[in-house]
């Protein structure tokens, strides 16, 4: 991944928020020894703190493993979301781990603060009814690659407030014309009830939705009427979207900090349909960004449309793909059976399919719509880097079937991609890095990783839906390829991953999208391409990591001779190493032996995932956040492994049946542990397709 170490060894710049209503809930800060729910409590004036001090203006710094705390006085018995603002300083790359505590009793659900500017966790509680004493502790205090500390702005306290069942069909949907407001709408997915100059309003506080059934008497034309406002984040409004049984058709942006009103049409057959609207563009950045939601309305379609307010078309239904012969690959089918390699035995298929389904229904909340398309969201500083689009558009492609909403989240993210070609290259790969206001940058270069995984994902959406639609996915896929080949590859077909074209990055060589490759254009060339990458591999493991068979991010010195990089020739230090790139070459070389059986995929694959279950003695938790090629660590694990690192350790160890229990290990772990960031929610969420059983290729 291009400057990924430097992205995580950025300054730090605190950011204190001052908006007037803070995650939906009372933002007057409270001193007092008990604050009654809902309440907000600036962390510098909670009562209890066993660690830390003044991290800048309204931020409190826990800067060595302890807590603060203070007591809330809760009205019921009952669910409780408890909302903390802060971020982190960095150490070896990984953020603040935080945990919340009752009455001193540690809680379900322990995350990590990856951002380095203000962001936002919320962690759900069930308490009895009393004064309860609520801290947030740090545990994970470092001073090696780093000095880790978790910076604290408030903590935020609301009931959860139960949504009621979907109404089925014909039973308890509304009739329209009809009105509903927001607060009595029958799914929620997040948010709490609040309440702005005497209306009672739903408060959608980060990424989600809300739904009801309606009865439409008649197929044709309908106008959607969405009364609310938006608190700012950066200047900018809430983005809102409509959606009609799962399927996005408009969206539109309330820049208004008091009640307005959206019109958005369209167009539905009678019957019940679900009307969700949904807030799409979460933020804490100079603000909170919430969208504030007090009715949803219903009514046939007006003859004339306002011109403050116009309507926009509605979205073209995807054309439906051709019936042929072996299209379509529903998520958990297993069309294809494996033809090598083992499973995790420590859970059944079906709880592997729900595991992978609910990471992934979380992932898709790193989703953002705007610039051209949707992105997944890569920080405060970058909107956008083409792999976290790239990966994006795989993990949409693998879970069609079990989301109906897959090819659009999959559309928008191509369309995003086209949106910012890599314009010094070719138009058909993508710019390697888009800013926050959607220009380059990345000064109008690809980076190979990411163009691999778009022409992968755009052939796999050939096989899943077709390419008669809106988007003809294979065409589109062979452009990448071709473009790709005359720009990123040598004639001698070695991939070329840096400025110059003696390096190359070890976590391009992608065998199985190489095969793919062969297959959709008649290309031998690709098969050179397998050889290349296969010769480079063993050359590093041989000759620079016998007893450990690691593999460097990078090998420069092409073609005539490969050593690892010495170190900052492209990125960093550690370019040199098993670190941040490297961690992903274990994903690919195990997706490909167990859908092709090439045994050099096994023979790599085993080497290294050797060294790892002999270091850690099969305990995965402790494999280190990247290893000199001697296997000496670059950061020891603080308690828990990188998903980066153990993800795709796990889809490596299915290569040989001795890895069994480090299998299980694996699973168990990544199946339990909840990622931050794009980099780990997208890694360990493929690498999870791999070891479930669902991998597949074009």
């Amino acid at each position: 991944m291009k400057n990924f170490n430097l992205f995580r060894q950025q300054s730090i710049v605190a950011i204190y928020l001052t908006v007037l209503v803070a995650f939906g809930f009372s933002s007057t800060a409270s001193a007092a020894p008990t604050a009654t729910v809902p309440a907000t409590v600036e962390v510098e004036l909670m009562t209890t703190k066993t660690a830390g001090g003044s991290g800048g203006p309204g931020i409190f710094n826990l800067w060595s493993n302890g807590y603060v705390e203070n007591s809330f006085n809760f009205p019921a018995t009952g669910a409780y979301d408890v909302r903390v603002a802060g971020y982190s300083t960095l150490a070896s790359g990984v953020g603040a781990q935080a945990e919340i505590r009752v009455n001193g009793v540690a809680q379900a659900g322990r995350q990590i603060f990856s951002e380095t500017s203000l962001a936002s966790r919320t962690f759900r509680i069930n308490v009895t009814a009393g004064i309860r004493r609520i801290a947030v502790a740090f545990l994970n205090d470092t001073t090696v690659g780093g000095d880790r500390n978790l910076l604290l702005d408030k903590v935020s306290i609301a009931a959860v407030v139960a949504a009621a069942p979907a109404p089925a069909p014909g039973s308890t949907a509304l009739n329209v014309p009809a009105s509903v407001e927001a607060e009595f709408m029958s799914v929620k997915s997040t948010g709490g009830a609040d309440v702005a100059n005497g209306v009672n309003l739903w408060n959608i506080w980060s990424n989600g939705y809300i739904e009801n059934s309606f009865n439409f008497p008649s197929s044709g034309s309908y106008d959607i009427t969405v009364v609310g406002f938006s608190t700012l984040a950066d200047g900018m409004g809430a983005q809102a979207e409509v959606r009609v049984d799962g399927v996005a058709q408009s969206n539109q942006i309330f820049s208004e900090t008091s009640l307005a009103s959206r019109v958005f049409r369209v167009s539905v057959s009678a019957g019940v349909h679900r009307i969700a609207v949904a807030f799409l563009n979460d933020a804490i950045s100079n603000g909170d960004r919430n969208l504030l939601v007090d009715k949803v309305s219903v009514a046939a379609a007006s003859t004339r449309v306002p011109a403050s307010d116009p309507a926009p078309a509605p979205a073209p239904a995807p054309a439906p793909a051709p019936a042929l012969s072996g299209q379509g690959y529903p998520f958990g089918s297993r069309k294809t059976a494996y033809v090598a390699g083992i499973r995790p035995t420590v859970a059944t298929q079906a709880t592997q399919d729900v595991a992978v389904q609910n990471l992934y229904n979380s992932w898709k909340n790193t989703i953002v719509a705007g610039c051209g398309g949707s992105y997944v969201k890569f920080n405060s500083s970058y909107a956008a880097v083409s792999e976290g689009i790239s990966y994006g558009m795989l993990i949409t492609a693998f879970m069609a079937g079990y989301d109906p909403n897959a090819r659009s989240l999959f559309d928008g993210l191509f369309k995003f991609a086209r949106a910012h070609p890599a314009y010094m290259v070719n138009p058909n790969l993508m710019d390697w890095r888009v800013n926050n206001d959607c220009f380059s940058a990345g000064s109008g270069y690809n980076a190979i990783d990411g163009d691999l995984d778009i022409a992968m994902g755009l052939l796999m959406a050939d096989r899943q839906w077709g390419s008669t639609g809106a988007i003809n996915y294979k065409a589109e896929a062979i452009k990448t390829i071709n473009a790709m080949k005359a720009h990123n590859m040598s004639p001698a077909g070695y991939t070329t991953g840096g400025p110059a074209p003696d390096i190359s990055r070890t976590s391009d060589y992608m065998i199985a999208h190489f095969r793919s490759f062969k297959k959709v254009t008649g290309d031998v060339y690709w098969d050179t391409v397998i050889d290349k990458s296969f010769e480079l591999m063993n050359l590093m493991q041989n000759n620079f990591a016998g007893s450990t068979g690691l593999i460097p991010d990078f090998i420069v010195g092409l073609p005539g001779s490969p050593v690892p990089s010495p170190g900052n020739r492209i990125e960093s230090a550690t370019e040199g190493y098993y670190a941040w790139n490297a961690c992903r070459i274990p994903l690919r070389l195990g997706a490909d032996y167990v859908t092709s059986g090439d045994v050099r995929s096994r023979d790599v694959a085993a080497k290294l995932i050797d060294f790892l279950n002999n270091k850690t003695g099969g305990n995965s938790s402790l494999i280190a956040m990247g290893y000199k090629l001697d296997g000496t660590p670059l950061a020891n694990s603080p308690g828990y492994a990188s998903p980066s690192f153990a993800g795709p350790a796990l889809a490596g160890a299915l290569v040989d049946a001795r890895f069994q229990p480090f299998v299980n290990s694996l699973w168990n772990l990544t199946a339990s542990q909840p990622a931050t960031g794009y980099y780990d929610y997208e890694l360990q969420l493929l690498s999870m397709i791999v070891a479930s059983g669902n991998w597949w290729n074009p």
